[in-house]
Order: structure tokens, then C-alpha cells, then sequence
């Protein structure tokens, strides 16, 4: 139904058909994606060891999250950046 076109209001007066309702409320809402933080979040969970590492060995870091498939890129001076992060949280 969004492909469609409709609003909520649309697809509720589609399902509902004659029946009356009321709308006691109505807010905007938008998707904002969390990914690259989360990614962020998962190389800091791995410590300053193996950080380390990945900037020494790699040099760069290619993530894939799991809910939207995108491929999130690390270079080595944002993996630095995150290694000052895990060192001040630790």
C-alpha cells in the first residue's frame, strides 16, 4: 500500500472500508538510519588489542550490517579515531 501511494490514513480508510473511526492523534515519523554508529560501536567492542591490529595489519575495515545490507568503510584514520574512543572508555 505505501508502494502504492497511500498515507496511514489511506490504508486505514482501505481496510476499514465504511466503518467509522476517529484519529485521535497524528505525528510526523521518518527512518533515521543508526548503522554507521552501530558499526562504530561493534569495532570499539573489540578493544584496543585488536584494533590495533586491524590499523597495523589492514590498515581499513569493511563492515556489512545485518539489517539494511549496506557495506560500511573504515579507513585507517577513522579506525584510529575509534581506538582513542575504546582507549578513553576502557
Amino acid at each position: 500500500m505505501i508502494s502504492s501511494g497511500y498515507d496511514a490514513e489511506g490504508m486505514i480508510r482501505s481496510i476499514l472500508g465504511n466503518i467509522e473511526y476517529k484519529v485521535l492523534e497524528s505525528k510526523q515519523v521518518f527512518y533515521r538510519c543508526s548503522c554507521r554508529e552501530r558499526m562504530e560501536r561493534a569495532l570499539i567492542s573489540l578493544g584496543k588489542k585488536d584494533l590495533r591490529e586491524i590499523i597495523q595489519e589492514q590498515g581499513s575495515a569493511e563492515l556489512v550490517c545485518h539489517f539494511c545490507s549496506k557495506k560500511y568503510f573504515f579507513f585507517k584514520d577513522e579506525l584510529i579515531k575509534l581506538l582513542e574512543k575504546a582507549s578513553v572508555n576502557i
